[in-house]
């Protein structure tokens, strides 16, 4: 059973996010987001969003996303956050991008997401996953 469906969307509306505190130094190990899905019709596009330091973080940071269903099937894949081009005036910046658009998640219940680095990362002191519907 697959837990993502592509399917083409129009416009998009905000659900919510789901953000955790990531090790400041050194970030190397999965983080785990879960989101409590009670819309089992809705479609949707799901982003990735990083809060990082201007002066630490790469200029592009690589994950693996993960999304596990609430009966346990998965789906993986490769995101790369691009840095916006560095200025002054602020120490921290957002990084986000779409992971997926179209998706549906077709089972009610607890849908975990999982944001790894491929490498270790310094500066990123925040990970989280958004989630807007699709009409």
């Amino acid at each position: 059973m697959a837990v993502v469906l592509l399917l083409a969307g129009c416009r998009v509306e905000p659900v919510g996010s789901i953000v955790v505190d990531t090790p400041r130094k050194g970030w190397s190990e999965a983080v785990e987001l879960r989101y409590d899905n009670a819309d089992t019709l809705g479609v949707y596009t799901i982003g990735v969003v990083l809060s990082v330091e201007n002066d630490l973080v790469a200029e592009s940071v690589a994950l693996r996303v993960g999304c596990t269903s609430p009966s346990g099937a998965t789906t993986e894949g490769r995101l790369v956050l691009t840095a916006p081009e560095r200025h002054s005036g602020g120490s921290f910046t957002e990084l986000a991008a779409e992971w997926v658009s179209g998706a549906r998640l077709p089972e009610s219940g607890d849908y975990l997401f999982t944001l790894t680095p491929e490498k270790e990362q310094n500066g990123v002191w925040m990970a989280g996953v958004s989630l807007r519907t699709m009409d």
